[in-house]
């Protein structure tokens, strides 16, 4: 892999706005925070899902509060993280505020707190 698209993205993330305290979670450390790992999510203390990422790859699951499950990619980007779930796609841009990790969309959605990170695989095929 060059270094230069990941020079090129540091560059970009750094230009990206973040409010006062946030600092913005980059490639190196959402991998090592979430390889191999599932993500709980929240937005106001409200369970919003669950999304468990590969180890050494691109690809995710997220099972959704109605028990719901999807497949997806990821990809990061001009220092944000993008998924996409068949027609849905989305970016979002991963920060620290202190001891808390949030998911904040392009979109200007609501923003979500990462509750929890647990080496727990999910599928969504059969057990």
């Amino acid at each position: 892999m060059s270094w230069r698209p990941i020079a090129a993205a540091m560059l970009l993330a750094s230009a990206l706005p973040v409010g006062g305290g946030d600092s913005l979670i980059g490639l190196g450390e959402w991998t090592r925070l979430t390889s191999g790992k599932t993500v709980y999510y929240s937005i106001d203390g409200e369970y919003q899902g669950k999304e468990y990422y590969a180890p050494g790859e691109a690809f995710l699951v997220f099972i959704a509060p109605d028990g719901q499950c999807i497949e997806g990619v990821w990809a990061y980007t001009d220092g944000r993280f993008c998924f996409s779930y068949g027609a849905d796609f989305q970016c979002f841009a991963h920060l620290r505020r202190g001891e808390k990790l949030f998911s904040r969309p392009d979109t200007g959605g609501a923003e979500q707190e990462i509750e929890r990170i647990v080496e727990e695989p999910l599928t969504c095929g059969v057990p």
